[in-house]
């Protein structure tokens, strides 16, 4: 799950993991114990808002919204993106180490 501000907020992005989600059957609010904090994404202000999560392959593909300079091409015709890596197992990467992106292109 991408969580964080919308639209033209500012503030940190986090991705969660809702253990046992496809399970659930009813919709209500649910403890807290049930989401496993996963990743904080890099607040970069004014750009690199992120807007989209995927699944690539064993991780994590982030698209953003106002994407900075250094994210478009010359021809402006795609845009890089993040590609995570975190410990499908673990909620969070472990203190010592935090991920970092693998810089991906794709098509705009």
């Amino acid at each position: 799950m991408l969580t964080g501000p919308v639209m033209a907020g500012d503030g940190p992005a986090h991705v969660l993991r809702w253990t046992d989600a496809v399970r659930c059957r009813t919709s209500m609010v649910h403890p807290e114990t049930d989401l496993v904090h996963v990743v904080e994404l890099p607040y970069r202000g004014a750009v690199d808002h992120p807007e989209g999560l995927v699944a690539w392959g064993d991780d994590w593909l982030v698209v953003y919204d106002s994407p900075a300079d250094q994210r478009l091409n010359e021809q402006e015709t795609s845009v890089r993106a993040d590609v995570w890596s975190v410990d499908p197992q673990a909620g969070a990467p472990p203190p010592v180490a935090a991920p970092q992106p693998r810089t991906k292109s794709a098509a705009a």
